[in-house]
């Protein structure tokens, strides 16, 4: 596959700064020659396994991109947000912290253009997988010549997987018969572990090992993020104690933002059902010149409600009044049938970090 010399320069810099290797512009790398010596006969012949050049400096690091749907660029505190998150914290105070990202407000775009570090449209996902169409840019089969990180990785010597979200395979190809090129496996990843679609829920998951459907525990306990957690420990456990001298590069694209589907025990721990009960008793000041807003929210909630919606904001007094007005209103019945009688919690997210 034709490689942009971008992408090309991209990984001579990223992979071989500390090396005396040279990025290659076309990839795979051809095949070393045999190392044997072939006679006339068997007896007359020495057989000698190839080697395999070493593409990578010894100090070449190991890769993780992880990756959130929907979580907000600013919400996290380490950006000014309002969400506890000390791994994170601690990443950004001992190494680089970016302040822009360039994102397209959609899942497969984003997706595409990351993994090869293309514009979108270059790529054929100017929409999301399942609206695909055959329209330049629209199409939604990712090009051979548009190469992926891991097909780049992977030529020069890293182990590759990813785990969780995937969203980036058109949808007729997800038969047991259909080409494998578009899935994860077929894009440059050693190994995958996750699921295809948009969305799954995170308690009950259709998942995909490789191109295998698997099926996750029945457990009342089991939850996705967890579950690809594991299965990401055990892959770089395994590279490090059969392949050691091989870094590795994770894709970590958990789902759970996107579409909670449901309310985990924990979270109900972390949440503090106060509001509804201050409300009920008068302790919260009437909320004056929201009343648009709320109407919107009440709407949203009403049109579009699941088992339990999850509303994630900056910090801001505008979007507490517009929240405390709205559990006003549910205190007072002044609400759609629909809305009557839900609890509403305010998520203390640093409760969770632990």
């Amino acid at each position: 596959m034709r490689i942009h010399h971008a992408i090309a320069a991209c990984a001579a810099m990223l992979l071989l700064a500390g090396g005396a290797a040279v990025a290659q512009e076309i990839l795979p790398f051809p095949e070393p020659p045999s190392a044997s010596i072939a006679g006339r006969t068997l007896q007359e012949s020495t057989h000698q396994w190839r080697t395999e050049p070493r593409r990578l400096p010894e100090d070449a690091p190991n890769i993780v991109i992880f990756m959130t749907d929907d979580a907000g660029f600013s919400n996290p505190e380490v950006f000014g947000g309002p969400i506890h998150m000390p791994t994170m914290d601690k990443l950004a105070s001992e190494g680089i912290a970016y302040n822009a990202f360039h994102t397209t407000a959609m899942c497969s775009p984003t997706r595409a253009s990351l993994m090869t570090g293309r514009n979108h449209h270059a790529v054929g996902y100017g929409n999301i997988a399942e609206l695909a169409a055959d329209w330049d840019g629209y199409y939604g089969v990712i090009p051979p010549a548009a190469a992926t990180v891991a097909q780049v990785l992977g030529a020069y010597g890293y182990a590759t997987a990813a785990f969780g979200k995937w969203h980036n395979t058109p949808i007729d190809r997800l038969t047991p018969s259909s080409d494998k090129g578009q899935w994860p496996t077929g894009l440059g990843f050693n190994y995958f572990y996750g699921f295809i679609a948009g969305e799954t829920s995170q308690y009950e998951p259709r998942l995909w090992e490789n191109t295998n459907p698997v099926e996750p525990p029945h457990d009342p306990e089991y939850h996705l993020t967890t579950d690809m957690a594991d299965h990401a420990i055990k892959f770089m456990r395994e590279q490090r104690a059969l392949h050691p001298e091989r870094p590795v590069f994770v894709w970590f694209t958990p789902g759970a933002v996107h579409g909670p589907d449901g309310l985990a025990e924990d979270l109900v721990q972390a949440g503090r059902d106060y509001e509804r009960a201050i409300a009920e008793a008068g302790g919260i000041d009437p909320v004056l010149a929201r009343d648009r807003e709320i109407r919107q929210l009440i709407d949203v909630l009403t049109r579009r409600r699941k088992n339990n919606p999850i509303l994630i904001g900056e910090a801001g007094v505008g979007k507490t009044a517009v929240v405390e007005g709205f559990v006003l209103r549910v205190a007072a019945g002044d609400v759609p049938e629909p809305l009557r009688g839900v609890r509403v919690l305010t998520l203390d997210l640093g409760l969770l970090s632990a």
